[in-house]
C-alpha cells in the first residue's frame, strides 16, 4: 500500500498531557474507499504501518472519533460481567468518559450516575435519551461499580479509600502519576480492581470488528453529537489549550489538514 496522507488527528487529552505521546488516533486521506486509523504522532504526515490499522471505511470523521473513544469501554465492559441493574458511577467525562458512557448505555445499563463538572453533560445525555443522573459529588460507598475516566491516580486512591465491600472499581483513564495503591484496603474489602486498555490483549482483528460495529451502530449518534466536536488546524501549539483538564464544557478536539 502506498504511504497515505494524514488528514486529521485526533486528539486525546488525557495521554497527551501525561507528556508520553503527542498523539496516537491519525486519520488517514480516502484510500480504495476507507480511511484508516494509525497510531501516529500529529506531526506524523504520511506512514506505511498499515498492519495495525483500524479500518475506518468511509464513516464520517465525526462517527470515526466517538466510535473510536467507545472502543475502550466496549473491549473491556463485556468481559466485567456486572448485571444491569448495578449501581455504577462513572468518574470524569473527557472523551473516554464519554465513551464510557455510549458502552454502558447499550449495555442497559439502568443505575448510572455521571460524576463531572462539565456544563454541557446533560445537553449530551437529553440528545441521547439516556436516563442516566449527572452529580457534581457522590458517595463512592454507595455503588457496586465505580468507573474511574479520569487518569488521576489520587483520585483512585479516594475511590478505594470510600469503596464498601465487593466494589468493582474499573481503572478507565490511565493513571500515570501518583499510581500507587492501598492493596491491603483491596485485600480488606474484598474489592476487585480491573483495568481497562484498548490495545494491550487485544487482537487486532478483535479490534476491528468491534470498531466496525461501532461505526454501524453510531451512525444517528455521530448526527445527534457533532456539535460537541470542534476542528482545529495541524498547530500543535493550540496542544496546550486543547488538552487542558479544567475546561469546563465537553468536547472532543480534532486537528485537520483540510480548510
Amino acid at each position: 500500500m502506498k504511504n497515505l496522507q494524514i488528514e486529521y488527528s485526533i486528539i486525546s487529552p488525557g495521554t497527551e498531557r501525561a507528556g508520553q505521546s503527542k498523539g496516537y488516533m491519525a486519520i488517514t486521506e480516502p484510500y480504495n474507499g476507507s480511511r484508516y486509523m494509525l497510531a501516529l504522532e500529529h506531526s506524523v504526515s504520511t506512514s506505511e504501518k498499515m498492519e495495525k490499522a483500524l479500518k475506518c471505511y468511509d464513516y464520517t470523521i465525526e462517527n470515526i472519533a466517538i466510535s473510536r473513544f467507545e472502543l475502550i469501554s466496549s473491549l473491556n465492559i463485556k468481559r466485567l460481567k456486572f448485571s444491569e441493574n448495578a449501581k455504577i458511577l462513572l468518574c470524569g467525562f473527557g472523551p473516554v468518559g464519554f465513551g464510557a458512557m455510549l458502552a454502558l448505555k447499550k449495555k442497559n445499563c439502568k443505575n448510572v450516575s455521571i460524576l463531572s463538572t462539565k456544563n454541557n453533560v446533560c445537553e449530551i445525555i437529553k440528545a441521547l435519551k439516556a436516563d442516566f443522573k449527572v452529580v457534581k459529588n457522590a458517595e463512592f460507598e454507595e455503588y457496586d461499580v465505580v468507573i474511574d475516566a479520569t487518569g488521576d491516580g489520587n483520585f483512585l486512591r479516594r475511590i478505594i479509600k470510600k469503596a464498601k465491600l465487593f466494589t468493582k472499581i474499573v481503572i478507565l483513564g490511565t493513571p500515570r502519576k501518583n499510581n500507587l495503591i492501598n492493596a491491603l484496603e483491596i485485600h480488606r474489602k474484598n474489592i476487585s480492581v480491573f483495568g481497562a486498555h484498548e490495545i494491550n490483549g487485544f487482537s487486532q482483528n478483535i479490534r476491528n470488528k468491534v470498531f466496525h460495529r461501532l461505526l454501524q451502530e453510531n451512525v444517528d449518534i455521530a448526527q445527534k453529537l457533532c456539535y460537541f466536536i470542534e476542528y482545529n488546524p495541524f498547530d500543535l501549539s493550540l496542544r496546550d489549550k486543547l488538552t487542558e483538564p479544567n475546561r469546563d464544557v465537553f468536547c472532543i478536539n480534532i486537528l485537520t489538514r483540510k480548510g
